[in-house]
């Protein structure tokens, strides 16, 4: 009895879940890619300017991918963070760009460069008493390569300036 009820079970089970389609078997669109060697450029790492320090924090973070297997574009998104300090100031607006280029493996052809103009804005409070203020800030950008391009191999640097 137990036997045939078990049998029964199981042969429902395996029916219906062969002529069901998945309702939670969802394909994931983008196709990640091995991201290039990239590299932050020594003097474009800091900017000092009117008693405001800019650094570009060590720890940014690339993601590269195409759309799907059948993209020719591949996409680089940077998200990196800011780090600024500056003196006395009641409020502060500071302008830099995000620097990105790209060149060959062999570092001796450029292939790509770009420029991202950024702002940061600053409210000290007048009841903050701290001479140098410190924060940070955090930024995403977005780079699209072709994807023959990206095959034949790319070094990526990166900077403030």
């Amino acid at each position: 009895m137990y036997k045939s009820l078990l049998l029964m079970i199981f042969s429902l089970l395996f029916i219906t879940s062969c002529s069901f389609k998945n309702p939670l078997n969802k394909n994931s669109q983008a196709v990640y890619v091995d991201c290039p060697k990239t590299l932050i450029l020594a003097p474009a790492s800091k900017i000092i300017e009117d008693g405001v320090t800019l650094n570009l924090n060590k720890n940014y973070s690339l993601t590269c991918y195409s759309p799907n297997i059948d993209s020719t574009d591949v996409f680089f998104d940077f998200n990196y963070v800011i780090e600024s300090s500056y003196d006395d100031v009641a409020n502060l607006s500071q302008d830099f760009n995000f620097l990105v280029f790209i060149t060959n493996k062999s570092e001796n052809e450029k292939i790509y460069d770009d420029s991202f103009s950024k702002m940061i804005e600053i409210n000290k409070k007048d009841n903050d008493k701290d001479i140098n203020y410190k924060s940070e800030h955090s930024f995403s950008d977005q780079l699209i390569i072709n994807k023959s391009t990206y095959e034949n191999g790319l070094k990526i640097f990166i900077g403030i300036i």
